[in-house]
């Protein structure tokens, strides 16, 4: 976390009151959502009441879509479309949307994973209610065409939702992106962990999920968790003055982490997609003939912390299924490591973490020779 997250979220702490209440106590909780609120709206350049505070990210996200469903239940729109790479958050809703009489349907991706607008344009009809999007891939960290996209799917009276949890360091605004709906996250950025919010553009149909109370403009009923929203608020605020600052660190490190595992460990392995094309702070590489999961084990014993977006189900490890939907077979998916970098992330650091992947590759590699 920032240290400015962490004192907003300190200070918060301290206070007593609920924000819903109308005594001083609660007049003073209240000020922090509404600091925190305001410095949201500066950045995504919205009006105030368009920002909703909510628990992270995957809330947005669930809101956003089956908000949308629970709100158009009688419309003649069954359709959602959302990208074949779209974070587990979307894809995973389908079941919940059929039940509700909607179908969710997926747009393949190019190798390099990255949408094409004209696979989109040929799924895009008046029966689509929504478009789901990435801004950019939280797995490999490509960058997505979403305003393409979004054109294309306002131009069919679509709704277009947009996950942008992976891009609050780079310069966009909600009319940049051409999104009606924007889910984002307060740990992505250096705020606290279990709060996001979600963008919704005035005039959208949404229902919401969560009832119980009139909070958040009756969007998002229960007690509002006041210092994890003061935290993210504060976050943003640090971002508003500095985030070309804060994304050069990133990009720093993650370089210097890539030059010095090309120097140590020179090639038994390969960026997954082209490096001019990602998130400034990601670095997907593939490791061919070596299994991600024993890797990640052997970097942690080494004290190096990294993903391979796979999940673990009944002893048995699966594929990332992102790397699938870019076409990659099963066994070249399963080598696949992502590493990324955070603001305070150094290159003295990363260069650091290179040199202990190096040789955990050597001990999984000479174990799977012997």
């Amino acid at each position: 976390m920032l240290p400015e997250a962490k004192q907003a979220a300190r200070e918060a702490m301290e206070l007593s009151g609920n924000p819903s209440s109308i005594h001083a106590h609660g007049r003073r909780v209240r000020d922090l959502l509404d600091v925190a609120r305001e410095a949201l709206a500066d950045r995504l350049r919205c009006a105030f009441a368009e920002v909703v505070f909510t628990s992270g990210a995957t809330e947005s996200a669930n809101h956003a879509l089956l908000g949308l469903a629970l709100a158009h239940q009688h419309g003649k729109r069954r359709r959602i479309l959302a990208s074949a790479i779209e974070h587990p958050c979307v894809l995973q809703l389908a079941p919940v949307l059929q039940q509700l009489g909607f179908r969710l349907e997926t747009v393949p991706v190019s190798r390099d994973g990255v949408c094409d607008p004209e696979a989109w344009a040929e799924r895009l009809s008046d029966d689509v209610l929504a478009a789901a999007i990435q801004h950019a891939n939280n797995e490999v960290g490509t960058i997505q065409p979403v305003r393409e996209v979004a054109e294309l799917a306002r131009g069919v009276g679509a709704a277009v939702f947009v996950d942008a949890v992976q891009t609050m360091f780079e310069a966009w605004t909600v009319d940049d992106l051409g999104a009606d709906l924007v889910a984002l996250s307060g740990h992505k950025i250096g705020g606290p962990a279990g709060v996001g919010a979600l963008y919704v553009r005035a005039g959208t149909r949404l229902n919401a999920l969560i009832r119980g109370g009139s909070q958040e403009r009756e969007r998002r009923g229960g007690t509002e968790n006041v210092p994890g929203i003061a935290g993210f608020g504060a976050a943003v605020r640090v971002l508003l003055r500095n985030a070309g600052g804060l994304r050069e660190a990133r990009a720093a490190a993650r370089d210097a982490f890539l030059r010095r595992l090309a120097t140590v460990l020179p090639g038994p392995w390969t960026p997954t997609v082209p490096l001019d094309g990602v998130l400034s702070g990601h670095a997907h590489l593939l490791f061919p003939g070596v299994d991600a999961e024993r890797l990640l084990i052997a970097m942690d014993l080494l004290g190096v912390s990294a993903s391979a977006g796979s999940a673990c189900s009944a002893g048995s490890i699966d594929p990332s299924p992102v790397l699938l939907a870019m076409g990659l077979d099963p066994e070249t998916a399963r080598s696949g490591v992502r590493f990324t970098f955070g603001w305070s992330s150094t290159p003295e650091e990363a260069e650091w973490a290179a040199d202990r992947v190096a040789e955990a590759h050597r001990r999984v590699a000479g174990s799977r020779r012997g």
